[in-house]
């Protein structure tokens, strides 16, 4: 038998015997070799792990740009609404401006009426008070005619003359005397004496009457003698004021009847 059969009989004996076959690969081949197959098997395992675990990234990764995808297109509705949003709120804010303008000049015009009116209450209290002094010197006895009987009006400059100070008094308590509306004369119901009246006529009593009339019966009985100090009105005082009239000792004449007729 040839060389040549040998070795084909040999090959042909190793395909069919296992054991053989290992026998020679281990005397034939390095362990390093040997050990080859196995680590190719392994890399082959952890290539196709790896390959598994990129198909999973890549399928994550195509969830996250679907997502992302998603996200953009969320972000340009939510920007667009917020444009929206700016615009309103820019009319808007034009709308309180002109508001803002509407109302200041409702404020100014306000004010002005408020001052009118304030001008036309003091005009009208002033229209009041004057008609009723008139009314008041054309026959005083309609008011105090239970303080005085054939009431009369008089001048301060002739209660003066009578009592002898016209020359005594000073400028100040001249200047407070003759401020005062009236001033009236008559005799007491029942006695018949002599009775004398500094009057103070408003249409609401206030503290300043309490205080000037006070002021004027302090100078009077003084100079003058008996005097009785009365403030003649058409509307009644508050509560507090009325107490400071009787505390002064003044007299308050207070007609509601008149109120009307005028």
């Amino acid at each position: 038998m040839s060389d040549v059969e040998q070795v084909e009989r040999l090959i042909e004996v190793l395909r069919t015997d296992d054991a053989l076959r290992a026998r020679v690969e281990r005397a034939l081949l390095s362990e390093r070799l040997l050990a080859l197959p196995a680590q190719v098997a392994e890399l082959a395992t952890t290539v196709a792990g790896l390959v598994e675990i990129t198909t999973r990234q890549g399928e994550r990764l195509d969830r996250i740009e679907e997502r992302l995808a998603i996200l953009a297109d969320r972000l340009d509705q939510l920007t667009e609404r917020v444009d929206q949003l700016t615009e309103r709120v820019d009319q808007l804010t034009q709308r309180v401006d002109r508001l803002t303008e509407r109302v200041d000049a409702l404020v100014e015009v306000t004010a002005r009426q408020g001052e009118r009116m304030s001008r036309m209450d003091l005009d009208l209290g002033r229209l009041k008070g004057f008609h009723l002094e008139h009314k008041f010197a054309h026959n005083p006895g309609a008011w105090v005619h239970q303080l005085a009987r054939r009431a009369r009006i008089v001048t301060l400059d002739e209660l003066l003359d009578d009592a002898g100070v016209a020359d005594v008094l000073s400028d100040e308590d001249y200047a407070l005397l003759v401020r005062a509306d009236s001033y009236v004369r008559g005799r007491a119901p029942g006695t018949g004496e002599q009775v004398t009246l500094v009057v103070e006529v408003t249409w609401k009593p206030h503290s300043g009457d309490v205080e000037r009339q006070a002021a004027r019966l302090g100078v009077l009985s003084r100079h003058v003698g008996p005097v009785a100090a009365v403030v003649v009105a058409v509307e009644p005082p508050i509560e507090s004021v009325r107490g400071a009239f009787e505390d002064a000792g003044i007299v308050l004449v207070v007609d509601e009847a008149e109120r009307w007729a005028a």
